[in-house]
């Protein structure tokens, strides 16, 4: 809830579920747009400020656990800001199961837009049954794993 704001929206989840059970915090991803609830949280709020939220729609993927420990492959497909709830999953996935067979495909427009390029290049490190490939739609490709499956690997159950 924003202060003297009845419109809601404009903000994804991006942490894991155990972050909020350990430390009783959310992360939230805001793009800078003019949609009102965005601009406010880029131009009023302040750091340590106390907000109240409320969780909408039916944005979860509650198989995650089990699929990952039983040793299924997760593919996670994400465009542009629409990482930002696939983060969290895919935190939530290797925190329950470290050596998870974990895929992600994420593209964005430009190097510039890539959310989480950071963190999910560490992931990539300390986690190598995750695979993480980024493609720029300028045509431009990175992958942060260079010894990745052929493409019909990717979607074998094998």
């Amino acid at each position: 809830h924003i202060p003297n704001m009845d419109k809601v929206g404009g903000f994804s989840i991006c942490s894991s579920p155990e972050q909020l059970e350990q430390s009783r915090t959310v992360e939230l991803a805001v793009k800078l747009s003019d949609n009102a609830p965005a601009s406010w949280v880029h131009t009023v709020a302040t750091v340590g400020q106390t907000v109240s939220l409320r969780a909408g729609g039916n944005f979860t993927y509650a198989k995650v656990s089990e699929s990952v420990v039983t040793g299924q492959l997760l593919v996670l497909i994400a465009g542009g800001i629409g990482i930002n709830p696939l983060f969290s999953i895919l935190q939530h996935a290797l925190k329950v199961q470290p050596e998870a067979k974990v895929i992600l495909f994420y593209s964005c427009k430009t190097a510039e837009e890539v959310i989480f390029a950071k963190e999910l290049s560490e992931l990539v490190e300390r986690h190598n049954s995750f695979k993480c490939v980024v493609t720029l739609t300028s045509w431009l490709s990175l992958v942060f794993k260079n010894d990745l499956p052929t493409s019909e690997r990717f979607v074998s159950t094998t």
